[in-house]
């Protein structure tokens, strides 16, 4: 966000050991978000929330 690369706002949705990373916030246009399970339900719950949003997914395990 800092360097001008994206546009806010920012929504990051972290789950299961990943939370731990990370406290719920919001700063500098990054919003942090716990998912309470599963985030692909958190995430589709804040796209469907708003008009216009892009998601991006990341699986820790598959980088590994």
């Amino acid at each position: 966000m800092t360097a001008g690369r994206l546009d806010p706002p920012v929504t990051l949705v972290l789950e299961g050991r990943a939370r731990a990373g990370a406290d719920e916030a919001d700063v500098d246009g990054v919003e942090v978000v716990h998912a309470p399970g599963e985030g692909d339900d958190t995430i589709a719950a804040i796209a469907a929330a708003n008009r216009d949003v892009v998601v991006v997914t990341a699986d820790a395990e598959a980088a590994t």
